[in-house]
């Protein structure tokens, strides 16, 4: 394998998991909750919750892990907030989370996808570097 199709190989993944990681993440559908409590130090937040329909969940409080936890630092009780959730090796976790102040339509863009994004954008260029030499 040449190096110029390692990288037209990679430049196709980053374009595959750039284009599917949000239609992953929107597939998942979101739920509303009340900022019960904040717990930075242990990456957790508790939250009273509606209806959690791909986990089968009634309302109810509960706390979760939350997958980044600078978000965290966004919220405080008394915060209505709107969420995403999953079940990852065992623990309910926040998968996504939009800003408090911020209504659920608008498309928040997660930090993972402005990075996958922007790495992909600088292979896709060296690419073109390359392939114009």
């Amino acid at each position: 394998m040449t190096n110029r199709q390692f990288l037209h190989m990679l430049a196709t993944g980053l374009t595959v998991a750039a284009l599917t990681a949000p239609a992953l993440a929107q597939s998942l559908p979101q739920a509303q909750g009340e900022v019960r409590k904040v717990d930075k130090a242990a990456g957790k937040i508790s939250l009273k919750h509606g209806e959690i329909k791909n986990l089968d969940m009634p309302p109810m409080s509960m706390v979760f892990e939350v997958k980044d936890p600078a978000l965290l630092n966004k919220v405080k009780v008394g915060d209505k907030v709107v969420f995403t959730a999953a079940q990852i090796n065992g623990a309910y976790t926040l998968r996504l989370h939009l800003d408090v102040h911020r209504p659920a339509s608008c498309g928040a863009v997660s930090l993972k996808q402005k990075i996958v994004t922007k790495l992909l954008i600088k292979y896709l260029i060296y690419l073109f570097l390359i392939t114009k030499n």
